[in-house]
């Protein structure tokens, strides 16, 4: 009695360029997965650090100015959150109220920087509404002009701290482990794994 085995050699093909496929699809998803983490958990974490000590708006931190971000590709599997700390914020963005003050107060409008510090008014400074936007101003030399913006020190210089930095990089680390495995387990289902 002889017992044959059939073998599908189209299907055994199909199997194994889907093999060859998987470290291509696996270098992408290392790829994507570092971009995601930065874009996600770094910028989070980066708004999150700044945010415990500055009463500053997430779009003045995450502005195009402060962070920058470069992607990683499979060629070059590298991503990056480059922080650009020597850009300043008007000082305008940090009024409380947020409109400026009904009335003109006699010492300076009110600003809230640190919240640990509380408002503090900025003597000889005037509220000018431009396009709705509150911007800060104080009169420089000669009473009537001419007239200066004024500006306060980025907040994103509390994360060159090594303590802060840390914090950020295991957010990121922690977000890019979950997003590799999430993605490789995709892609060797894809492949029949």
């Amino acid at each position: 009695m002889s017992v044959g085995i059939d073998i599908n050699t189209k299907r055994m093909e199909e199997q194994l360029d889907r093999m060859l496929d998987i470290p291509k699809q696996m270098e992408r998803a290392v790829s994507n997965s570092m971009n995601t983490a930065v874009q996600r958990k770094g910028r989070a974490s980066i708004w999150q650090e700044v945010r415990e000590d500055y009463a500053v708006c997430k779009a003045d931190i995450l502005g195009q100015d402060h962070v920058k971000m470069f992607k990683a590709n499979p060629g070059r599997l590298e991503a990056r959150l480059v922080l650009f700390s020597d850009s300043n914020i008007p000082l305008g963005h940090f009024l409380r109220p947020k409109k400026g003050p009904k009335r003109r107060p006699k010492v300076g409008p009110a600003v809230l920087i640190k919240r640990s510090s509380g408002k503090k008014p900025v003597k000889g400074a005037f509220v000018k509404l431009n396009n709705g936007k509150p911007l800060v101003f104080k009169r420089v030399g000669d009473p009537s002009l001419p007239i200066a913006k004024l500006f306060t020190s980025a907040p994103i210089r509390h994360l060159e701290k090594d303590d802060v930095q840390d914090r950020i990089y295991r957010d990121i680390e922690e977000g890019f482990f979950t997003e590799v495995e999430r993605l490789s387990n995709l892609n060797l289902s894809k492949a029949g794994f």
